[in-house]
């Protein structure tokens, strides 16, 4: 009897250990699964997050408007910065602040009567390290992970980020907003005009604005949009405006 105790004891004792092996093996399995995730710099989000975030920061600016801090942009080109059409209106002086802390006063500009966007022309170049490209007309889709980047509340927070995911396309919110996207996040006030990018660092649109009673969803003008406009503007379609000499600002 005693012996059978001995031989079903090793037998537990036995099985435990074979249990413990396997949970084991288990939890290496996931701690590797969860380590290659994060430091794949494609497919995940964490990885990478900080220097995409550096580097993305570098094409934004800060614009001021007839002297007056009015909201934000990105730089696409040399001579050119792309923001939102409500940004310019009524402009007869606009300058913008680098990320250095440096003015540069806009050459002319051009506000799209059909979308919330716009585009500043400079007589200066830019650094090609300070321009970013935009995506590919058909990239955002819903769950797109995006970053957001501007000046709320004037140069005070001069290149904040937010960080949020596309959560719907081709919205409508009448003539001011015919197409636009929304975001998760919450943009507060001076983000409007700035850029948003993907992990990619591609501009996938620019801010324009918040919708709901808590402001908790961002509205942004898509790529397709920013790109017709920037092909136009390249082609001589459009044509942007001088500043008002009599009235300029100083």
């Amino acid at each position: 009897m005693i012996q059978l105790r001995r031989v079903l004891c090793t037998i537990v004792l036995c099985a435990v250990v074979m249990c413990l092996h396997t949970v084991n093996e288990k939890a290496d399995l996931a701690i590797d699964q969860f380590r290659w995730h994060v430091t794949d710099s494609k497919p995940c989000v964490m990885s990478g997050l900080p220097e995409l975030i550096e580097r993305s920061k570098e094409s934004t600016v800060h614009i001021r408007v007839n002297n007056q801090w009015q909201g934000s942009g990105v730089i696409i080109d040399e001579h050119t910065v792309l923001t939102a059409g409500h940004v310019v209106d009524g402009a007869n002086y606009v300058e913008i602040m680098l990320s250095d802390g440096y003015f540069l006063r806009a050459e002319s500009w051009y506000k799209d009567p059909g979308n919330d966007c716009g585009i500043l022309k400079f007589k200066e170049k830019f650094l090609p390290s300070r321009a970013s490209k935009l995506a590919a007309q058909n990239s955002i889709t819903v769950g797109t992970p995006v970053i957001l980047a501007g000046s709320p509340y004037g140069d005070t927070f001069f290149n904040t980020v937010a960080f949020g995911i596309v959560s719907g396309l081709d919205r409508n919110y009448g003539d001011f907003w015919p197409d636009v996207v929304t975001l998760d996040c919450l943009a507060d006030p001076g983000y409007s005009g700035g850029p948003v990018f993907n992990m990619n660092g591609e501009i996938v649109g620019i801010v324009v604005g918040t919708y709901s009673r808590y402001g908790n969803s961002t509205v942004i003008t898509p790529v397709h949009i920013l790109q017709e406009m920037i092909n136009n503007e390249r082609a001589g379609i459009i044509k942007t405006t001088k500043p008002d000499t009599q009235s300029a600002v100083p």
